[in-house]
């Protein structure tokens, strides 16, 4: 692991898993005396590592499975939050007009 995944890791821990797949084919194939991952092949295998996953999210129905989950927790966020809290805004509302 390099001292700028080190760095990242320490500030963001979600973002390792990007730097160690960005790194892992440079350890696979041994080349310890390059030093440090170019920016510019870090960005490139970044866009290509997310591109293969958008495809195989897609081909096996990823997608339309999040999508339905986030389905579900917007009518439960309905459920749940908005309509007690319309329901008892209506009610104060009404209890003020009259008294």
């Amino acid at each position: 692991m390099t001292e700028q995944s080190k760095k990242l890791s320490q500030r963001r821990p979600g973002g390792m898993l990007g730097h160690v797949r960005a790194e892992q084919p440079v350890m696979i194939a041994g080349i310890r005396s390059c030093g440090e991952l170019p920016a510019p092949a870090r960005f490139v295998i970044a866009g290509v590592l997310l591109a293969v996953s958008i495809f195989l999210a897609a081909r096996f129905g990823l997608v339309t499975v999040i999508a339905s989950g986030y389905r579900m927790l917007a009518y439960a966020m309905l459920a749940i939050y908005v309509v007690p809290l319309m329901t008892l805004g209506v009610w104060q509302f009404r209890k003020a007009r009259r008294g």
